[in-house]
């Protein structure tokens, strides 16, 4: 079924990837071309086979890529532009794809998780060639000093976890179901910012909603936690997440920040340092994507950048000299959606998770 897919595909990477690189932008038209071919070509491929089981598959999964992509977005992962291209790839990428995977109702995971995985693995190689010793061992000590949290995350969030597995995936793969932890962790943890910066909840922090889902879950099922095997590989889970993944991101972090004059600023910068009140004036300094929610910084934390009005604010301070520093420190950027394209032909090839292709080497 690929084959009536796969020159769309290419077509909408290649534009969509030359016009991100250049223009920095993922135009509308070629995502609404993307859906309206999908939907006519699979409306002749039921008329041709009177198979109706592959256009369920596709309505659930570009359902739930819908409500995953505007989750993302709304709090702060990707731009609107890289949420709808996902999008346009759940739709052009058909089920049967995923074939040696246990893709069942949300197959677009193994997309995410294409697209994802190799370019942050490329980030960290590159972080740990560029970056000094001095950065990487204090991303190394700084996981390390949140493992606490993590495991609490991790006990809370295997219940939701096992959950998503049972009912969407169904798979027993070791590294598949550590990476829907990851997966469900991660997003789990971006909404919880996300309410704390909505709602302004000050004296509320994350690990006392981790808590409460913590307790309802020892409530609902306390045989969980008899099981000691299924503890252990919770445990293993979250030690896996904070070596590999945590402390990778903060390694990724803290190389790719580069210092720039306040003066210099344009709109779509992505700021890595908040800019808040102090006792004498405003200061400035490194800090997680949830310090910048409760810190209330002068710069947004969107996945778009600068706002206009970000950037009025921060000029006139400066005018006014309200700053004691001249330069701050922003996030060197990349297009995002070459990246995506290369995920998607990793699905292709793969038949679903990349790690399939170790098969043919084995």
């Amino acid at each position: 079924m690929i084959e009536y897919f796969l020159p769309a595909i290419i077509l909408l990477g290649v534009i969509t990837s030359y016009d991100d690189i250049k223009f920095g932008k993922i135009r509308n038209k070629w995502i609404i071309a993307a859906l309206v071919f999908s939907l006519a070509m699979n409306l002749f491929l039921f008329l041709k086979t009177g198979e109706l089981y592959w256009a369920i598959i596709l309505a659930i999964n570009l359902f739930i890529s819908l409500i995953v992509s505007f989750a993302l977005w709304n709090f702060g992962f990707w731009s609107a532009g890289d949420a709808k291209l996902f999008i346009a790839y759940s739709a052009l990428i058909p089920a049967t794809v995923y074939s040696r995977s246990d893709f069942d109702l949300f197959p677009s995971f193994y997309l995410f998780v294409n697209t994802i995985v190799p370019y942050f693995g490329f980030l960290l190689v590159k972080s740990l060639f560029s970056s000094p010793w001095q950065k990487t061992k204090k991303a190394v000590f700084s996981s390390a000093k949140n493992f606490p949290l993590l495991l609490l995350s991790f006990l809370a969030i295997g219940w939701l976890a096992e959950l998503v597995n049972s009912h969407f995936f169904m798979t027993r793969n070791m590294v598949e179901i550590f990476m829907i932890y990851a997966f469900i962790y991660f997003v789990t943890d971006l909404i919880l910012a996300g309410l704390v910066k909505k709602f302004k909840i000050k004296k509320i922090k994350t690990w006392h909603a981790y808590a409460l889902v913590l307790a309802a879950r020892i409530l609902v099922s306390p045989k969980t936690f008899t099981d000691y095997s299924a503890l252990a590989a919770v445990l293993l889970n979250a030690l896996a997440y904070a070596a590999i993944i945590r402390t990778s991101y903060n390694i990724c972090k803290n190389s790719f920040a580069r210092k720039i004059k306040i003066k210099s600023l344009r709109t779509g910068d992505i700021p890595a340092e908040a800019i808040f009140r102090a006792k004498k004036g405003y200061a400035k300094r490194y800090v997680s994507e949830k310090d910048f929610l409760l810190n209330k910084s002068l710069l947004s934390m969107e996945a778009e950048g600068l706002t206009k009005g970000d950037l009025e604010k921060i000029m006139a301070l400066a005018k006014r000299k309200k700053f004691g520093f001249k330069t701050i420190a922003v996030y060197e950027t990349v297009p995002f959606a070459p990246i995506i394209f290369f995920g998607a032909l990793l699905t292709i090839i793969s038949n679903g998770i990349f790690i399939n292709l170790m098969t043919y080497f084995i």
